[in-house]
Protein backbone atom coordinates (compact mmCIF):
# COMPACT_ATOMS: atom_id res chain seq x y z
CA UNK A 1 0.00 0.00 0.00
CA UNK A 2 1.18 3.50 -0.82
CA UNK A 3 -0.02 6.92 0.31
CA UNK A 4 -2.42 6.75 -2.62
CA UNK A 5 -3.84 3.40 -1.46
CA UNK A 6 -3.48 -0.07 -2.88
CA UNK A 7 -2.05 -0.63 -6.33
CA UNK A 8 -3.84 -2.19 -9.29
CA UNK A 9 -2.31 -5.64 -8.72
CA UNK A 10 -3.43 -5.74 -5.09
CA UNK A 11 -6.95 -4.58 -5.91
CA UNK A 12 -7.28 -7.04 -8.80
CA UNK A 13 -6.02 -9.90 -6.63
CA UNK A 14 -8.44 -9.04 -3.80
CA UNK A 15 -11.36 -8.81 -6.25
CA UNK A 16 -10.38 -12.17 -7.77
CA UNK A 17 -10.35 -13.76 -4.31
CA UNK A 18 -13.75 -12.34 -3.42
CA UNK A 19 -15.07 -13.52 -6.79
CA UNK A 20 -13.79 -17.04 -6.08
CA UNK A 21 -15.59 -16.99 -2.73
CA UNK A 22 -18.80 -15.84 -4.41
CA UNK A 23 -18.49 -18.58 -7.03
CA UNK A 24 -18.05 -21.19 -4.27
CA UNK A 25 -21.14 -19.83 -2.52
CA UNK A 26 -23.04 -19.98 -5.82
CA UNK A 27 -22.00 -23.61 -6.42
CA UNK A 28 -22.96 -24.63 -2.90
CA UNK A 29 -26.34 -22.91 -3.13
CA UNK A 30 -26.95 -24.70 -6.42
CA UNK A 31 -25.76 -28.13 -5.27
CA UNK A 32 -27.38 -28.07 -1.83
CA UNK A 33 -30.52 -26.18 -2.79
CA UNK A 34 -30.09 -23.17 -0.48
CA UNK A 35 -31.37 -20.85 0.73
CA UNK A 36 -28.23 -20.93 2.89
CA UNK A 37 -24.72 -21.98 1.92
CA UNK A 38 -25.09 -25.46 3.44
CA UNK A 39 -28.72 -25.92 2.48
CA UNK A 40 -31.83 -25.34 4.53
CA UNK A 41 -30.22 -24.14 7.75
CA UNK A 42 -28.38 -20.88 8.40
CA UNK A 43 -24.94 -21.84 9.77
CA UNK A 44 -21.66 -20.33 10.89
CA UNK A 45 -20.48 -20.38 7.28
CA UNK A 46 -23.18 -17.87 6.34
CA UNK A 47 -22.23 -15.77 9.37
CA UNK A 48 -18.53 -15.87 8.48
CA UNK A 49 -19.00 -14.86 4.84
CA UNK A 50 -21.43 -12.04 5.60
CA UNK A 51 -18.97 -9.39 6.93
CA UNK A 52 -16.70 -9.69 3.87
CA UNK A 53 -19.60 -9.42 1.46
CA UNK A 54 -21.08 -6.53 3.42
CA UNK A 55 -17.75 -4.70 3.26
CA UNK A 56 -17.45 -5.25 -0.48
CA UNK A 57 -21.04 -4.08 -0.93
CA UNK A 58 -20.33 -0.97 1.15
CA UNK A 59 -17.24 -0.21 -0.95
CA UNK A 60 -19.22 -0.54 -4.18
CA UNK A 61 -17.76 -3.86 -5.28
CA UNK A 62 -21.14 -5.57 -5.46
CA UNK A 63 -20.59 -5.89 -9.22
CA UNK A 64 -18.31 -8.82 -8.36
CA UNK A 65 -21.32 -11.09 -7.78
CA UNK A 66 -24.17 -9.38 -9.63
CA UNK A 67 -24.11 -12.00 -12.40
CA UNK A 68 -24.36 -14.84 -9.86
CA UNK A 69 -28.11 -15.20 -9.37
CA UNK A 70 -28.08 -17.54 -6.40
CA UNK A 71 -25.35 -15.59 -4.65
CA UNK A 72 -27.31 -12.35 -5.20
CA UNK A 73 -30.46 -14.00 -3.81
CA UNK A 74 -28.48 -15.29 -0.80
CA UNK A 75 -27.19 -11.76 -0.15
CA UNK A 76 -30.72 -10.35 -0.21
CA UNK A 77 -31.85 -13.12 2.18
CA UNK A 78 -28.94 -12.30 4.51
CA UNK A 79 -29.85 -8.61 4.55
CA UNK A 80 -33.47 -9.49 5.39
CA UNK A 81 -32.45 -11.29 8.60
CA UNK A 82 -33.06 -9.42 11.88
CA UNK A 83 -29.55 -10.37 12.99
CA UNK A 84 -28.09 -8.55 9.98
CA UNK A 85 -29.79 -5.30 10.94
CA UNK A 86 -28.59 -5.71 14.53
CA UNK A 87 -24.99 -6.38 13.48
CA UNK A 88 -24.75 -3.83 10.68
CA UNK A 89 -26.67 -0.94 12.20
CA UNK A 90 -26.51 2.57 10.76
CA UNK A 91 -23.00 4.04 11.13
CA UNK A 92 -21.36 0.63 11.53
CA UNK A 93 -20.03 1.01 7.99
CA UNK A 94 -17.26 3.45 7.10
CA UNK A 95 -19.39 4.95 4.33
CA UNK A 96 -22.00 5.93 6.90
CA UNK A 97 -19.65 6.90 9.70
CA UNK A 98 -17.26 9.01 7.62
CA UNK A 99 -19.14 9.98 4.46
CA UNK A 100 -16.95 13.02 3.92
CA UNK A 101 -13.90 10.75 3.46
CA UNK A 102 -15.59 7.85 1.73
CA UNK A 103 -15.25 7.05 -1.97
CA UNK A 104 -16.81 4.11 -3.75
CA UNK A 105 -14.86 1.68 -5.88
CA UNK A 106 -16.21 3.36 -9.00
CA UNK A 107 -15.09 6.81 -7.81
CA UNK A 108 -11.62 5.54 -6.97
CA UNK A 109 -11.37 3.72 -10.29
CA UNK A 110 -12.25 6.91 -12.12
CA UNK A 111 -9.65 8.85 -10.12
CA UNK A 112 -6.83 6.34 -10.44
CA UNK A 113 -7.65 4.67 -13.71
CA UNK A 114 -7.85 1.18 -12.19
Amino acid sequence: MTQQGFGKEEIDSACDQIRQTCERVERSLDELGGPWILGGQYTLIDAQVTPSIDRMDDLGYDTIWQDLELMSDWWEDIKARPSYEAAFYFTSRLSEKFPEYFKTAAELKEERGY
